[in-house]
């Protein structure tokens, strides 16, 4: 193995790593400087997605051989070029882990030596060697990032993860990451270390072909002594074939019996290769529907619904044509003189979580979330647990000070998912992948200021409505709903690059709050100049003429003429924030309202925060039954599936009892409501031999 690099002064080695970490923002170097080695061009990351930001800057091959991999090489260089070296680190650990679990000693390729070793004793400095690499990855690649591939449980080597943490700790304590960008690096660094040193590549085995040739033969065989059995004419290759098959088996050809025999022996062999070609497509499955269970939840349970495959028919220019406007800036001129109010300080201390919180917040992360455009997954942030404290600060810092992030930062990649079968371009959902460093920060935001109220509502909606007697006039309503940038795409086709200058991003958790501070003025308008209907509860009274959770609105109150002014109130508050009422999902119980929301009549039903209410706002029982019947049939569904026992019970809970959570303490359920819905559910279990 190579020497170990024994360093004489930290300071010096901090000064270097600094100068790595900051390569970024020093300029390019002279025309006049010594060229980059070309021992490293080879190494170029290969192109995955074009965007401007992080991925200008993303780890290549080179870097994070000189930096990261080191973990797995050992490199024998001059001890007096130790100051061109970033930093090593020791592989003694690694090396005797390998040779655990390998049995064999784990040796460098000597070309691999040389060529990393040429490239830390070029006699160039270690900011001309970090341009040059800048320079190009930039000519030749673009702006890319790698993207690495999600883990099942199973496959996760912990001991590399806990190497890799570590050695990442020692590296951030000797040069602290101080900006957002500083820690994607060493997270796509430590990323794409683990995924190079876990990836095996096996070699493709020609096991089925065989397996199916045999098949193939032994039909074959089958058939031509059935032909003999029944005494058919044979041509003379189907009797030399013939003559052959019976040696094989050692029996006479003109023997009746030895042919029924011959038979039967082939019937049997050929029933053991079909098994075994049964049960490796039945193993296959098993595992690539555990997989995506563990891995991509959401298409799983999306791929259990009966849905046609949509295809893509809508054309390209079409698409474009529609949502290259979608987030443009209105040029109307609006005031909202009428719907501000006097800023008034307040003395209460600014808040954060604590680390504790934080953490807390990073360990709830889903594991395999869809990465934004620096390609980094939550479960890497979560194991990286030396880079916590260091994160937290950055995250603080952002918060509180409204510090600004480099431009990747604030980008996004934009799926648009079809509705149905699209027709045209307004037949697609879209659907906003941000970096999930950008959700950490979001998340920590939200934390301070989140608060789950639907269920709140829906339980003073029926309050209010059983005070009144179910006689109050109701309008159900239903809206559509700097920095920030996106790359949008229709299925693995990118289709174009915007800029956001209205609206918010479906997918980010900040969102919906920006949203409830645009509706918050509506809300205290219609408080303050409206009459309110009160509703006692043993505690305490509450008071008011609407209900709003997010973009949906219901008005209350007691005359028409009430319920039509605002209504108009909220129409025209909508219309001054760009926003517009969706009648087809709206609803009325008055007809002073029914230009503006389709009018209940008879036995007609409107569904407000989940549940299914009449024209006079009581819930109907319909509400328990649809849901005790999406239930029913989702662990039907599950049962349907190769989940095994554990994915299996997690799944039920998850995606089909969880339905009825929201319900508990809404409707009016009796013991006897569960008792029936666990005895349903369990005769689905026994059904399916589970």
């Amino acid at each position: 193995m190579g020497r170990k690099k024994n360093f004489s002064s930290k300071i010096s080695k901090n000064t270097k790593i600094r100068a790595v970490n900051d390569a970024d923002e020093v300029k390019k170097s002279d025309s006049g400087k010594q060229k980059f080695p070309s021992s490293v061009k080879d190494y170029a990351c290969k192109p995955s997605y074009d965007m401007t930001n992080l991925c200008t800057q993303a780890i290549s091959e080179s870097n994070r051989l000189m930096a990261l991999q080191t973990i797995f090489d050992s490199v024998t260089a001059n001890p007096k070029e130790r100051h061109r070296i970033v930093f090593f680190w020791h592989t003694d650990k690694l090396n005797m882990y390998y040779n655990e679990k390998f049995s064999c000693t784990l040796d460098i390729d000597a070309i691999e030596r040389r060529r990393i070793a040429t490239c830390l004793t070029e006699q160039c400095t270690l900011t001309d060697t970090t341009d040059k690499i800048k320079e190009i990855s930039e000519r030749q690649i673009g702006k890319v990032v790698v993207r690495t591939r999600k883990l099942p449980n199973e496959l996760v080597d912990s001991k590399i993860l806990n190497l890799i943490n570590r050695k990442i700790g020692e590296y951030a304590d000797s040069c602290l990451p101080m900006t957002r960008t500083a820690v994607a690096r060493i997270i796509q660094a430590a990323q794409l270390g683990f995924d190079e040193a876990t990836r095996k590549e096996k070699p493709r085995s020609a096991w089925k072909e065989n397996i199916e040739s045999k098949i193939s033969k032994l039909v074959l065989s089958k058939d031509l002594l059935e032909k003999a059995r029944k005494q058919e004419k044979l041509s003379t290759s189907e009797t030399k074939s013939l003559k052959k098959i019976m040696r094989e088996f050692n029996l006479n050809l003109s023997s009746v019996t030895d042919l029924s025999e011959a038979l039967v022996k082939t019937n049997e062999s050929l029933n053991v290769y079909e098994k075994k070609i049964t049960m490796h497509e039945s193993r296959k499955q098993f595992r690539k529907e555990n997989r995506m269970f563990e891995l991509f939840r959401g298409r799983f349970y999306h791929g259990l619904s009966e849905r046609v495959k949509s295809e893509h028919v809508v054309s390209r220019d079409e698409t474009v044509s529609f949502w290259s406007t979608m987030w443009n800036k209105n040029d109307d001129t609006v005031t909202y003189d009428d719907y501000l109010i006097p800023f008034g300080s307040d003395n209460h201390p600014t808040t954060f979580p604590s680390l504790d919180e934080f953490v807390n917040i990073i360990n709830w992360l889903p594991n395999w979330k869809a990465a934004g455009i620096d390609g980094i997954y939550n479960f890497f942030i979560e194991k990286l647990t030396t880079l916590h404290k260091y994160i937290y600060d950055i995250v603080k810092v952002i918060c509180l000070e409204g510090t600004t992030q480099a431009d990747w930062f604030y980008c996004g990649l934009t799926y648009l998912i079809p509705k149905g079968i699209p027709r045209r371009g307004s037949d697609y959902r879209p659907i906003t992948c941000m970096s999930n460093l950008y959700k950490l920060t979001t998340k920590c935001a939200t934390k301070v200021v989140q608060f789950e109220g639907a269920k709140e509502q829906a339980l003073l909606n029926i309050a209010w409505n059983k005070d009144y007697g179910n006689n109050l006039k109701a309008t159900w309503i239903d809206v559509i709903i700097s920095k920030w940038k996106i790359d949008i795409s229709v299925g693995p086709e990118k289709i174009m690059t915007k800029k956001i200058d209205r609206g918010i991003l479906q997918g980010d958790s900040l969102s919906p709050l920006f949203f409830v501070l645009c509706m918050d003025p509506l809300s205290r308008k219609l408080n303050e100049k409206y009459t309110k209907v009160t509703v006692q509860t043993d505690a305490e009274s509450h008071s008011t003429n609407h209900l709003l959770f997010i973009d949906d609105l219901k008005l209350l109150a007691k005359d028409s003429s009430t319920l039509s002014a605002m209504t108009g109130e909220a129409k025209e508050f909508l219309e001054v924030i760009g926003l517009e009422i969706n009648k087809e999902k709206s609803a009325t119980n008055d007809t002073c309202c029914e230009d503006t929301a389709t009018l209940l009549e008879g036995v007609s039903v409107y569904k407000y925060l989940g549940i299914i209410e009449d024209s006079r706002g009581i819930p109907t029982r319909s509400s328990f039954e649809e849901v005790q019947s999406k239930l029913i049939s989702r662990v039907e569904r599950l049962c349907h599936t190769r989940l095994n026992a554990k994915n299996l019970f997690s799944a039920i809970n998850q995606h089909a009892i969880s339905l009825i959570n929201y319900h508990i303490g809404v409707l009016r359920l009796e013991p006897a409501d569960f008792s029936k819905l666990d005895d349903a559910v369990r005769a689905v279990l026994v059904k399916n031999k589970i």
